[in-house]
Parts: structure tokens; sequence; C-alpha cells
């Protein structure tokens, strides 16, 4: 499996498990990186490549970091799991 189909993956996983939390996501095919951005203020980058490693951001926009629920950080472990 190529970085890109890991990343095509973690794509419907993160939509299928935690789409009602979305506000917006960007699918950028050149590079390959995923860009999700939560209503909570919270963005998510995903990139893969074809060596079998993964770099994932967390950024937080705002002070308040008891925005990161148990949920987001449990749907985040098992991504990693099942790709």
């Amino acid at each position: 499996m190529t970085g890109f189909d890991k990343l095509k993956a973690a794509r419907k996983f993160l939509l299928n498990e935690l789409l009602s939390e979305i506000k917006d996501e960007y699918f950028d095919d050149e590079r390959p990186f995923l860009k999700i951005t939560f209503f909570k203020g919270l963005v998510l980058y995903i990139r893969y490549n074809d060596c079998d490693e993964y770099l994932y951001n967390l950024v937080i926009h705002e002070t308040d970091y008891q925005l990161i629920n148990k949920r987001l950080e449990t749907k985040l472990k098992n991504l990693k799991k099942k790709i």
C-alpha cells in the first residue's frame, strides 16, 4: 500500500468517524497531505510516505487545551492501528 493509498484510507476513516465534528477538509494529492479543520478550532494535518512512515500534527488555535477530548484522541490512536 502506497503512502497515497494510506492517506486516502485515513481520510475515509476520519470522515466516517468524525464527520459531525469536522468543519472542513482538504486533500492535496500532489504533495500528498490531508488537512482537517474541526468546529472546535483544532486543525489536523496528516502525511504519509512510501517508506511506511507517517506524520501527523494537531494544531490548537485556542488557549483552552480542554478542547482536546478523549474521543478525538482515541479515534486518532485507532486510526494508527488500522492503517
